[in-house]
């Protein structure tokens, strides 16, 4: 591993920083980012981000059935909402919802819902938490992957480029799991749902981050600490390259 040192990331709490085979004191501005969107996750194994106990072979089939963030999604999630706290967790979902999991993957899942006059389009990505400890610290490494997955794939937000995406996905794939209104469909109908939007100003787009490593109660307290300053510049630097393209940034934390 030591041959490849642009590999290793680390992040300490002093406020040094390993990036690419250097090592370095990053100096703040005073930035709170401050803008999680606490939720629930019971019954939920929040180290475990997909169905199945080999996580080189996740079974797919399962999502829904189990207690994995994978089968959160499937089961909680629900996209009618604009504003950030407008959102809450349902068991009546509705709109349809894509798994995208794979190799060359867009997101883990995309999501897609007619709310009131507007047509949302999300862009869900889902990093397990290192821990289920109450006790885990805020982290940066456990967001650095997940938020540059978000980033090098926001383009799909277009509906345009996310159709042709899938389109390719599908046609060389054996199986791909779909839902509407939170039973099993074909995945070519959702690329027919999605080939039928119009591009407006009544379209909005998403990338959505789901990492319940971080904690509200610890999150909070952890304000002014080098570690937090560190995370939330790294949320910034994400919202801010996601916001250039025209789509919303929004990371969801456990509510404790």
């Amino acid at each position: 591993m030591f041959e490849y040192p642009e590999l290793i990331k680390c992040w300490y709490e002093s406020g040094h920083a390993i990036v690419n085979g250097m090592i370095f004191k990053t100096g703040y501005r005073d930035v709170d980012y401050s803008d999680f969107i606490w939720t629930y996750f019971d019954s939920v194994d929040l180290t475990k981000e997909k169905p199945g106990s080999d996580k080189r072979r996740p079974q797919l089939n399962q999502i829904g059935n189990e207690d994995s963030l994978f089968c959160w999604v499937k089961n909680n999630w629900n996209g009618n909402w604009i504003q950030p706290n407008e959102f809450e967790l349902t068991d009546r979902q509705e709109g349809w919802l894509y798994c995208g999991d794979g190799a060359g993957e867009k997101a883990d899942f995309i999501h897609a819902v007619k709310h009131k006059e507007h047509t949302l389009i999300s862009l869900i990505h889902v990093k397990a938490a290192k821990s289920n400890s109450s006790k885990r610290k805020v982290s940066v490494g456990v967001h650095d992957i997940v938020l540059n997955q978000a980033i090098k794939n926001v383009k799909y937000c277009t509906r345009k480029d996310l159709h042709e995406a899938l389109d390719e996905r599908i046609a060389i794939s054996h199986k791909k799991y779909c839902w509407k209104d939170g039973k099993a469909a074909e995945a070519s109908k959702f690329l027919d749902y999605l080939n039928s939007i119009k591009n407006n100003k009544y379209t909005k787009s998403r990338v959505i981050v789901i990492q319940p490593h971080t904690q509200k109660s610890i999150y909070e307290n952890a304000k002014g600490s080098n570690i937090r300053n560190q995370l939330d510049v790294l949320l910034i630097s994400a919202e801010n390259a996601i916001h250039s393209t025209g789509a919303n940034f929004h990371i969801f934390g456990i509510h404790d």
